[in-house]
């Protein structure tokens, strides 16, 4: 988690500044920030996923490699 927190930390402001430049609404962008970076955590489990099949059909590729 500390990886996360200090994602958060390093663009939130960024991410805020970006947001209230569409909403014209500080106290709205505030709300959407939190909502961001809450769906990109939900979201983390498939970028896992999707890596770990990567490397996995890395590995297969390798092992056929091999045999030939």
């Amino acid at each position: 988690m500390l990886i996360i927190k200090k994602i958060y930390e390093e663009y939130k402001h960024d991410v805020f500044i970006y947001l209230v430049s569409l909403t014209k609404d500080a106290s709205l962008s505030e709300d959407l920030v939190s909502e961001t970076f809450l769906s990109a955590i939900k979201s983390l489990h498939r970028f896992h996923n999707e890596e770990q099949d990567k490397i996995k059909d890395k590995e297969m590729e390798s092992i056929k490699d091999e045999e030939k």
